[in-house]
């Protein structure tokens, strides 16, 4: 088996990334996306290469909620009420997913 711990830490202060899509609605928050994107897709690509990937359980997971709250706007936990900090769902229920070759076919969406 293989683990590894990955914290990305690409959505959080500074607002900032080093690339830019200026034809998105909030080009910072876009560019975070496809950066984080990118980043799994780089080591997904490498665990394949390597021949890991049948032996990979990818578990994907946030931390907590988006900062509803703040003044950067940067989130919307809706319907949720609440948000980062907070003890409402908006702030302790978070996306998870699991990907990877040893995931049983059966079980893949």
């Amino acid at each position: 088996p293989f683990f590894i711990y990955w914290a990305m830490q690409i959505a959080h202060d500074p607002m900032q990334a080093p690339i830019s899509l200026p034809n998105t609605p909030d080009p910072i928050e876009y560019a975070f996306a496809t950066l984080a994107d990118q980043a799994i897709e780089n080591v997904t690509t490498k665990l394949k290469e390597l021949e890991q990937w049948n032996n990979t359980l990818f578990v994907f997971s946030s931390d907590n909620g988006g900062p509803a709250f703040s003044d950067q706007k940067a989130a919307s936990n809706f319907p949720l009420r609440g948000g980062k900090y907070g003890l409402f769902e908006g702030g302790i229920r978070a996306i998870a997913f699991l990907s990877g070759g040893f995931l049983p076919l059966h079980k893949r969406g």
